[in-house]
């Protein structure tokens, strides 16, 4: 979950909040990303991810993780934001 001391979302939390999935799934579907049928267009958040982060290390892991993190498409679309978010940081966190 949200720490608010630390500001960092806890993607590994059994309980992280059904509305914070569905954040992450409206802002993926605000830039593109996540499209009608559930599935993600990697080529989009890859765009997102080569405007908005800065640094070139981190910037390389994301976008290795990007390629790797093959979520199916799900009805429930705040379930699959969150399991391509938490996929993606688990990526970048062991590279």
């Amino acid at each position: 979950m949200l720490s608010r001391s630390q500001g960092k979302s806890d993607y590994d939390d059994p309980e992280f909040p059904k509305e914070a999935k569905c954040t992450l799934a409206c802002s993926f579907e605000k830039n593109g990303v996540l499209k009608a049928d559930g599935s993600f267009d990697k080529e989009k958040d890859k765009e997102a991810v080569e405007e908005i982060v800065k640094d070139e290390v981190l910037k390389a892991k994301l976008m290795a993780a990007i390629d790797e993190c093959d979520v199916t498409a799900k009805a429930d679309k705040c379930e699959a934001a969150y399991e391509f978010v938490k996929c993606k940081k688990a990526k970048v966190r062991r590279s």
